[in-house]
């Protein structure tokens, strides 16, 4: 059974809105930092259900409407072309919300990947505004389209869009918010903040001593993710700058790793699909983002480091079928060239549960570190190895 995560951030979200892909990099920042210690819900606001009746009720026409789009870009960061309503020609919002909906009811994790890609399809890409095209973006992340058709008219769907919207007035939470809360009920809801570190403090204090991880590894990331992923998004999660993140992405698709788009002078990268047997180490040291990068004033790295060290140590024992971009083990001292008839008898033994080291670790031999849980290890030690 699945545990309950202390902290939940509530997204009150709509494919059309620019305010929601602003607040990605923040969701996709403190996802990577709290991981399954925070659930992040998105929730359907319902921007317009006629975009005409919208522009009235906000006393804009087409062109002012642009120029709101434009000026939010400032705020946000995430670029989008501000005329995509216009292009795409939409007339309501509430389609895709919809559809966003019955996808719910068939894939609670593919449904926040189906979100994502409508923004980009929308924002970015300028897609047609149909009932087929928003079908067509379901099939491409993995859903069954005939069945999101089916749900988005049903009852069922209608009547889920209604209980977010409904919510989401009562809440006294917007498009440009975010409502943060714990397992007490304590919420803070926390507005025009485009940037993720006011929600880690807040987060720290619904739930104090939440282990945190420095994300690391751009490539994991954009593998992950598969998305059409500007400079910024990348910045934000990473905690660099605008322009590094983008000399970074564009050196590693120039390496073939990524594939590079551009929509009207936006740059955004996806991942290439390209199986690399050895990632050559300036390539490593591109994708890599040490701490020191991320942190431009401090004085003492050393807490940084640790915490860095042993958020990575974490992931490999806990995730040790997963496919990182740098070597370990056995494939390590070959990469750095030590000679196959030196390993002797360090060879890695058979893998079984322990529960006294965490689940599923390898015990070390001649030297070899011993991938492990970092809260099984007691201040001042530096094994796994029993006292």
């Amino acid at each position: 059974m699945k545990t309950e995560s202390p902290v939940e951030i509530v997204h009150f979200a709509d494919p059309w809105c620019w305010w929601s892909w602003g607040l990605e990099p923040v969701l996709h920042r403190l996802k990577e930092v709290y991981g399954e210690n925070l659930k992040v819900t998105y929730k359907m606001g319902g921007q317009f259900e006629s975009l005409q009746g919208w522009m009235e009720e906000y006393d804009v026409d087409q062109r002012s409407t642009v120029e709101w789009i434009h000026e939010s870009i400032e705020l946000t960061k995430m670029p989008i072309r501000p005329d995509y309503y216009f292009r795409t020609g939409a007339t309501s919002s509430y389609p895709a919300c919809r559809a966003f909906k019955a996808a719910q009811l068939q894939s609670e994790e593919l449904a926040p990947r189906y979100l994502r890609r409508m923004m980009e399809a929308f924002g970015l890409e300028c897609r047609a505004a149909t009932d087929d095209e928003i079908i067509r973006l379901a099939e491409e992340i993995g859903l069954d389209g005939r069945r999101v058709r089916k749900d988005s008219h049903s009852e069922a769907v209608a009547k889920a869009l209604d209980v977010d919207r409904d919510e989401m007035h009562r809440s006294g939470v917007n498009f440009l918010s975010l409502l943060v809360r714990n397992r007490d009920g304590r919420q803070v809801i926390e507005g025009e903040v485009f940037t993720a570190k006011p929600f880690e403090t807040i987060i720290d204090d619904l739930a104090p001593g939440l282990p945190k991880r420095s994300p690391a590894d751009i490539l994991d990331y954009v593998e992950h993710h598969r998305a059409l992923t500007p400079a910024h998004e990348i910045a934000e999660v990473f905690r660099i700058p605008d322009e590094d993140a983008r000399h970074r992405l564009e050196t590693l698709a120039a390496a073939g790793l990524l594939t590079a788009h551009a929509f009207d002078g936006i740059a955004a990268w996806r991942w290439a699909d390209k199986k690399v047997e050895k990632l050559p180490m300036e390539l490593v040291r591109v994708s890599h983002v040490p701490p020191e990068v991320q942190v431009e004033s401090l004085s003492d790295l050393k807490p940084i480091v640790t915490e860095a060290v042993q958020s990575l140590y974490t992931e490999v024992a806990t995730r040790p079928d997963k496919a990182y971009h740098f070597p370990l083990g056995l494939d390590a001292l070959r990469y750095l060239g030590y000679p196959e008839e030196t390993f002797g008898s360090c060879r890695r033994p058979p893998r079984s549960p322990s529960p006294a080291w965490g689940t599923h670790t390898w015990r070390s031999r001649c030297g070899q570190a011993t991938p492990c849980l970092t809260s099984d290890l007691a201040p001042g030690r530096t094994s796994c190895s029993p006292p």
